[in-house]
């Protein structure tokens, strides 16, 4: 996820069973986590 652009995410719709799938943009990802870890340290 460090390095990636795109986080594509799958669920079920339970109201009809059909897959939903979705983008989830990883932009800024790398650095908020960056940031967490030298928080934690």
């Amino acid at each position: 996820m460090k390095i990636g652009k795109i986080l594509a995410v799958a669920s079920l719709n339970l109201a009809n069973g059909e897959p939903v799938t979705f983008n989830v943009s990883l932009n800024g990802f790398a650095a908020a986590l960056d940031r967490a870890v030298q928080l934690g340290s």
